[in-house]
């Protein structure tokens, strides 16, 4: 993984700083049409603040929210008010583009704390780079540290986010030095996974270090700057086949060891 941190500032202008630099880093490694999903720790908070029973189940109401699980959190009828319930509900299904923004003014206009939250987030919107825009307020990925504004980036061909970042103004509390603080991750492995890459063709062999003329077979062909992949063990071909390309195999032959083309099922 790869990151950044800002310290010093909590101002939303530090957050706009901060989350179009990733976006330009994800630009700069090529991905196009990306689709950044915002979210802020202050529209659940100030719906659970209200409830002080929310505090003994917030792991089952986090977990209702992540999962947008309306039947976990009807199953809180009796620990949380029903009001609460409620407000979650609509959070839970309330997501997308910048009009999402306007129905939650609308639904949560008694709300002090969520009103300056979207407020700011029109703000940090209509200067972002992004290519697509959508929010979501039931996603409280790091809801526990996280102190603001959320962010992630996911893409078509992988599951697992590219880039996650965020506000998370009291991460130095505990060692006596609390700074204000905005981020992100990228994770490397995943962009990786849809770059456009040129993989080097190369013969797979098996491995028999005791097989003397496999072994002759595969340094002839190394001579011949051939790249010669042998399988050990705990190797999967899956994941060899995402740094070469494995068109062709050593295998035995009446007894000698010949390059056949690879066929795969």
């Amino acid at each position: 993984v790869a990151g950044v941190e800002l310290f010093g500032s909590t101002s939303s202008a530090s957050d706009i700083e901060v989350l179009n630099l990733a976006l330009e880093c994800l630009k700069a490694f090529g991905l196009k049409d990306i689709h950044l999903d915002i979210g802020h720790v202050f529209v659940v908070k100030a719906i659970v603040e209200r409830d002080p029973n929310c505090e003994k189940v917030m792991p089952k109401i986090l977990y209702a929210l992540k999962h947008k699980d309306r039947s976990a959190l009807e199953e809180l009828s009796g620990v949380i008010e029903d009001s609460t319930i409620d407000a979650l509900r609509k959070i839970m299904r309330m997501f997308g583009g910048i009009e999402v923004l306007d129905e939650i003014e609308k639904e949560f206009s008694d709300y002090p704390l969520i009103l300056q939250t979207i407020e700011q987030l029109k703000w940090i919107a209509d200067r972002c780079i992004a290519d697509k825009l959508s929010f979501d307020f039931s996603d409280v990925h790091g809801y526990q540290y996280l102190t603001g504004i959320t962010f992630g980036v996911t893409i078509p061909q992988r599951y697992q986010a590219v880039l996650r970042g965020g506000r998370y103004d009291s991460i130095g509390a505990k060692f006596g030095r609390n700074r204000p603080a905005v981020g992100f991750t990228l994770y490397l492995r995943e962009i990786a996974q849809v770059l456009p890459t040129k993989r080097p063709y190369a013969v797979m062999a098996p491995w028999d270090d005791g097989d003397k003329v496999l072994n002759e077979a595969i340094r002839k062909l190394r001579e011949e700057d051939r790249i010669v992949v042998q399988i050990l063990p705990e190797d999967r071909i899956e994941s060899l086949e995402e740094s070469f390309r494995l068109d062709e195999e050593l295998i035995k032959e009446d007894g000698e060891w010949k390059v056949v083309r690879r066929y795969t099922k």
